[in-house]
């Protein structure tokens, strides 16, 4: 797991590194992608899910790939329901993006690591 301050120069490089390891290590390559944009704009501490869902939307991302945006937002009241769409594909390999509540000196930062989430916690 490697963890980015938002004020390192470097921060767009490693994040870019830390993802692309990652994603060679689960043979990204050979699977479908889905990337899981978590969150809710009706509170601004977690909207960042919806946030980049949109802004990977207007890079060019297939909407195929990307699950919550602003306009339809993947929350956990819709999680198991839009999931298990996703999940009607072979298999995808699910990137999640989701912000979590944490102590003060770690506002900011982004951690790329393997495994699951838990809505809420």
């Amino acid at each position: 797991m490697e963890e980015l301050a938002l004020d390192d120069q470097a921060m767009l490089r490693s994040l870019a590194v830390a993802l692309r390891d990652e994603l060679r290590g689960l043979n990204a390559a050979r699977r479908d992608v889905v990337i899981a944009c978590i969150g809710t704009d009706r509170s601004t501490g977690d909207a960042l899910g919806p946030l980049v869902g949109e802004a990977l939307l207007r890079l060019g991302l297939p909407p195929s790939m990307v699950i919550g945006n602003l306009r339809d937002p993947l929350h956990a009241l819709n999680l198991d329901r839009v999931m298990t769409v996703a999940h009607s594909k072979a298999a995808p390999l699910i990137v999640a993006v989701d912000a979590a509540l944490g102590p003060v000196d770690q506002i900011g930062a982004i951690r790329v690591r393997r495994g699951g989430l838990r809505p809420g916690e």
